[in-house]
């Protein structure tokens, strides 16, 4: 019992490509977008005596950006940029109609009602 031939230049056979040596790639969300500026939450991966990855926030506007520690201070600059409003403004909902507040007298759903003794 020998070893099988492997099949590497074969066509249609695909080998995973290598990851990357290094250190992982950062984690970026995009929390929001208006009017061309963007607001980002970054997280760089932990260092060896790091308890917990560094966090940043970044402000992005036509090519430039600035960076934040602190999430209010990107907030506020996002919002001095944007005008956007401190709350996310909705309309106020409806009252709920009465009517579909009482109980329905009507049909009984099977197994509710009379019990047979």
């Amino acid at each position: 019992m020998g070893k099988r031939p492997t099949r590497s230049g074969s066509p249609g056979v695909s080998e995973p490509e290598p990851r990357p040596a290094g250190p992982p790639l950062q984690l970026r969300r995009l929390l929001r977008t208006i009017s061309g500026v963007e607001l980002w939450h970054i997280e760089d991966p932990k260092g060896q005596a790091q308890r917990a990855p560094t966090i940043r926030y970044l402000v992005k506007r036509a090519g430039t950006e600035a960076a934040f520690n602190r999430p209010h201070e990107a907030w506020r600059y996002f919002q001095d940029l944007t005008g956007a409003p401190d709350k996310i403004v909705r309309p106020e909902v409806p009252p709920l109609d009465a009517a579909l507040m009482t109980p329905r007298r009507g049909k009984q759903r099977r197994g509710e009602g009379k019990l047979s003794t």
